[in-house]
């Protein structure tokens, strides 16, 4: 509203008007697709930080050319936008935000695990390989009991262990592997989590730092249906009897993920 009120008679601020209206759609249309997909929040975040930059850097010049007091007010809010959006990606708000944080549990045995957004292996186990988690903590309760969880639902699929995102057996145009999350139902707030099994021997592997004997075994079974490739473990195994070929119950996905491997 501010942008609208400030005069348009000026041939230096007529574009900048423009090109600051132009950005703003580009927030608004950046912050609907994370409230869309708020998987990749993380990373679009950073997206709306660099977005938050040129429209600061517009208004500031808006209000050298206009010096007035709308366009003080659209360069302190331009400001104070940057810097709420430096704050997400750099995850340095005050500790008192920590505490207005929350995630439900499910109840795993007699005990209680943090839900994750799909229920996969890599979404719980991959912050301790850089993050320490207090014995006893619900972090290290919940690290635990997913692996318990996970070999369960396996079990009652009669499956190899171990739900992580990964490519499937499903292919584009261009014959690449298609990609996404899964996970056990239960463990995940998404929809549609019982729909597909496809295990990722990794998720094995990340396992093996809270259940070594139990990761060995399931390795040696994941090997002995060909899921062991030349440079290394593929980077899946898909049971989903739709995308199976007739005569047999899976189908290795053979491709391998750097950053699943590394």
């Amino acid at each position: 509203e501010s942008l609208e009120e400030l005069p348009d008679d000026r041939r230096q601020l007529r574009p900048l008007r423009q090109r600051l209206a132009d950005r703003l759609d580009g927030m608004r249309r950046a912050v609907a697709t994370i409230k869309a997909q708020p998987e990749m929040a993380s990373i679009r975040t950073i997206n709306l930080a660099v977005l938050a930059g040129e429209i600061r850097k517009l208004a500031t010049a808006i209000h050298t050319e206009a010096a007035s007091p709308k366009s003080d007010v659209i360069a302190d809010w331009a400001a104070r936008l940057e810097a709420t959006c430096e704050a997400h990606v750099h995850d340095s708000h005050n500790d008192e935000h920590w505490f207005r944080l929350g995630r439900p549990i499910v109840e795993i045995g007699f005990q209680g695990a943090l839900m994750s957004w799909s229920g996969s292996m890599f979404e719980y186990l991959m912050p301790p390989l850089v993050m320490k988690e207090p014995q006893g903590s619900i972090l290290n309760q919940t690290s635990k009991l997913i692996i318990k969880r996970q070999i369960q639902y396996a079990r009652s699929k009669n499956v190899p262990w171990g739900i992580s995102e990964a490519a499937y057996n499903a292919r584009d145009r261009e014959l690449t592997y298609q990609y996404t999350n899964f996970g056990v139902p239960g463990l995940g707030l998404k929809r549609g989590l019982g729909q597909n099994t496809v295990i990722a021997p990794y998720a094995t592997i990340l396992a093996a730092q809270f259940s070594p004997r139990e990761a060995v075994q399931n390795l040696q079974r994941l090997r002995s249906i060909g899921a062991l490739g030349r440079h290394g473990f593929y980077d899946a195994v898909d049971f989903t009897p739709q995308r199976v070929p007739e005569g047999t119950d899976h189908a290795v996905v053979q491709n391998y993920m750097a950053h699943h491997s590394g």
